[in-house]
């Protein structure tokens, strides 16, 4: 089980800072930003769950 944690910690952290960046870098990829920055979230948020 800590496998899977760590997955799903890796992988939320990851796609946030990416989001975040994409948001930075162009107002064309703000939407590819914010679609990952909720995605982020929402499998942070599941982590806790398990």
């Amino acid at each position: 089980m800590d496998k899977v944690y760590n997955a799903m910690d890796g992988a939320g952290k990851y796609n946030l800072v990416t989001g975040i960046c994409l948001i930075v870098t162009s107002v064309a990829t703000c939407i590819c930003g914010v679609f990952m920055i909720v995605h982020a979230a929402r499998l942070l948020q599941q982590k806790n769950k398990l």
